[in-house]
């Protein structure tokens, strides 16, 4: 066996000592992390504890406070809802008095009077189509007494109503009726909606409407304002205006004016110069005359002379081509947008 000198055995002593320090070194750094580990872990788990426990404390105490806010809305509600029910429960009161002291005796007066009681409606058409409605009734004589005031004052105001109109896309002329009427709600299996009424002529017409669940009871003609060209003005004129601004302007200061017919025109003329107003068609011109004439039939100074004869309709041709430049031909027959 070989033999180990003192020097070699120290050496191995020392190299031995110091791994051992290291070992024990590793294993307590090892050791102080693993119990900063669990330091740690116990920290959080205490934390969450915590708060756990914070959470559960809020909880109870929002439960509570929701539970006092709960009661108190629902006490509030009930009140309201009784609150309410009393209301609702005046009201039928006082209704069921309305109708046994006033509303009952009203109908039972209306009834012996004549009146019907139903359900009408008040509205105008445009050529035989219903159009706006005006109002409702639920007795006939209500909807008549309406009716009648309406028609009334419309046919005193208005002085030359529409007959024709241009409509469409290429604005043809084409007559117009405007009409209101009253209608009231039937039951078509008991009720016929057929309704007899006299023309301009005398003659019984049997009127039936398209809807067999309405029957008209009355009907009448609405007017509407006519409005002419007027030379010499950018927007169309109604009669009103005509009489006011060219036929009575001319006499304050000429003292004297002169009207007549020329195929579709109406001639106002003084002394020193005229104007002349374009109708849709040469019929409309003899009408606004007459109603000129009608109207205008106790003022001074104005002179109605019927229609331009024959002979002499080339001369007053001339005159309205002088004063517009117009071709001979727009002078016969004046272009649709000037009608």
């Amino acid at each position: 066996m070989p033999s180990v000198s003192n020097k070699d055995r120290s050496e191995w002593l020392e190299r031995r000592i110091a791994k051992d320090k290291i070992i024990m070194a590793e294993r307590k750094k090892a050791e102080r992390e693993a119990a900063k580990e669990k330091r740690a872990a116990e920290k959080k788990v205490k934390r969450e504890r915590e708060v756990f426990l914070r959470r559960i404390q809020r909880s109870k105490e929002r439960r509570k406070v929701t539970a006092h806010v709960w009661v108190k809305k629902y006490i509030k509600k009930t009140d309201k809802e009784k609150k309410r029910q009393q209301t609702l429960k005046r009201k039928r009161a006082q209704h069921r008095y309305y109708v046994k002291h006033h509303r009952s005796p009203r109908i039972r007066h209306r009834l012996r009077k004549g009146d019907e009681l139903g359900y009408y409606i008040l509205f105008f058409t445009r050529n035989k189509k219903q159009g706006k409605t005006i109002n409702r009734f639920w007795w006939k004589n209500s909807g008549l007494e309406a009716m009648d005031k309406m028609v009334k004052k419309n046919h005193e105001e208005v002085i030359c109503p529409v007959c024709y109109e241009r409509r469409g896309r290429w604005k043809k002329l084409n007559p117009v009726q405007y009409e209101i009427i009253l209608k009231k709600k039937i039951d078509p299996e008991r009720e016929s909606n057929i309704m007899d009424f006299r023309d301009d002529m005398g003659i019984a017409v049997s009127v039936e409407t398209s809807n067999p669940g309405w029957l008209i009871i009355t009907k009448e003609d609405w007017y509407i304002e006519e409005k002419f060209y007027v030379f010499g003005q950018d927007q169309r004129k109604d009669s009103k205006w005509i009489i006011k601004n060219l036929i009575k302007q001319k006499v304050d200061n000429c003292g004297f004016c002169r009207i007549y017919v020329f195929g579709y025109y109406l001639i106002i003329e003084d002394y020193d110069d005229f104007t002349f107003v374009i109708t849709k068609t040469d019929g409309e011109s003899v009408r606004l005359y007459n109603i000129l004439e009608r109207v205008l039939s106790e003022e001074e100074g104005v002179l109605f002379t019927g229609s331009v004869a024959e002979r002499h309709t080339d001369s007053f041709a001339e005159r309205i081509m002088e004063k517009t430049g117009w071709s001979k031909e727009n002078v016969i027959e004046p272009p649709p947008v000037y009608r």
